[in-house]
């Protein structure tokens, strides 16, 4: 490619340069100072064709009485600087793309590109014959990916649509257009000095005044200085993770509080999940006075005001499993009508209250809940009581042993 009036373009200009100084600095012309310098010299003189005396003069430092006609040597050297750069583009110089010589009875630089030898204009050729075909085929092939990963992009966007639909029984249990509140329990502890102390069996802000485990130390210390609610159960933490993370993996409006942070509206205008058992949230306790099961006073177990046929008073099991470290206990949920009009109250309660939300977040386990839902008629409102085995937080099994519809 050439610019206006046939002159090379800058580009072409870098080219050629480049290749000079290439050749200039070749293994082929390492051992000849005389033609390195000839070469360069025709290169800076490229505009207009040098005379043999400008040569002689210029590039082989000849006197400046230099004939010509008497003297050979320019045309010696162009000679052998046309056959060094023969040499150079057989050796080094055999891949490269453009290529310069200096044409018989001629002191000028001459620029052509490399012409393909015939293995490489067959090897053009066949691949000329062949390329159509193979991009057909080609194309062909990318088409069959793309169908196939079409397919399974759909598939996995269903299933995902699918995930997000939230069961059956859990779009009867939290009321639509609603916020539901996921509330964990903060004991609380009276404080002396340093010292934090609680009693299980009495949550009342004043209740160091009533309680006799609490006596002693109210005789060695005074009045507790105040309360503290500094810690949640481990238990109770887990059940908040497993439930935050189906009900806003299904879309639902969710927030998290702690029980010292609940205000007495929320109570009527909010679906409330409720964790813990009695001495650690004890607004659960007038709750369970209401319902045919409810936890023993050790919350280590369910009593049952109106046992069924072969069904057991109560369901008392808090012991090692067989060959493993886990703990089998009783736990309770209870869905109740809320506060205010259209709203839910879920009660989680028991002393693994991660191995509920479990049972009722987990897909394999909702399809056990959900076919003794339906054997009740698909109440609205409901109670069952849960056996779950347990190794600290992690749940390894959990099936529903009794289930009551609340009318």
């Amino acid at each position: 490619m050439t610019g206006n009036g046939g002159a090379p373009l800058p580009c072409e200009i870098a080219e050629r340069e480049g290749l000079i100084q290439d050749i200039a600095a070749s293994a082929t012309f390492a051992k000849a100072p005389a033609l390195r310098r000839l070469l360069l010299y025709l290169w800076q003189e490229r505009a207009a064709e040098p005379s043999e005396y400008s040569i002689a003069i210029d590039a082989l430092g000849k006197r400046e009485d230099f004939d010509p006609k008497i003297d050979a040597s320019v045309r010696v050297h162009v000679s052998r600087l046309r056959s060094k750069l023969k040499e150079y583009f057989e050796k080094e110089g055999e891949l490269r793309p453009l290529r310069v010589s200096i044409p018989p009875g001629a002191h000028q630089l001459v620029w052509e590109p490399r012409e393909a030898s015939a293995t490489e204009s067959s090897l053009y050729a066949i691949a000329a014959k062949w390329a159509k075909p193979a991009a057909i085929i080609l194309l062909v092939a990318l088409c069959a990916v793309l169908l196939v990963r079409n397919r399974k992009v759909e598939q996995e966007l269903a299933a995902a649509r699918q995930n997000l639909v939230l069961p059956e029984i859990w779009q009867t249990i939290l009321k639509p257009g609603r916020l539901t509140r996921v509330i964990y329990p903060m004991p609380m502890f009276h404080v002396w000095g340093d010292l934090r102390v609680r009693d299980v069996k009495n949550t009342a802000v004043d209740g160091w005044k009533t309680s006799p485990r609490l006596k002693p130390i109210v005789e060695l210390f005074g009045e507790p200085s105040a309360v503290s609610h500094s810690y949640a159960v481990s238990s109770d933490i887990w059940a908040v993770i497993e439930l935050t993370r189906f009900l806003s993996s299904h879309g639902i409006p969710l927030e998290v509080a702690n029980t010292n942070n609940i205000l007495l509206h929320q109570y009527g205008n909010d679906n409330l999940i409720l964790l813990g058992i009695p001495p650690t949230n004890p607004t659960l306790d007038p709750y369970l006075k209401r319902t045919n099961f409810y936890l023993t006073p050790e919350n280590d177990g369910i009593v049952s005001r109106a046992p069924k046929p072969g069904e057991p008073g109560i369901f008392r099991t808090a012991r090692t499993v067989a060959g493993s470290s886990a703990i089998a206990r009783h736990g309770l949920l209870v869905v109740l009508p809320g506060h205010g009009p259209n709203t839910s109250l879920i009660l989680v309660m028991g002393l693994q209250t991660s191995a509920i939300a479990t049972f009722i977040s987990a897909p394999p386990s909702i399809e056990n809940w959900t076919r003794e839902w339906r054997k009740a008629g698909s109440p609205s409102h409901f109670e069952m009581v849960l056996l779950t085995q347990s190794d600290g937080v992690i749940t390894k099994s959990a099936e529903c042993v009794a289930f009551r519809a609340i009318r």
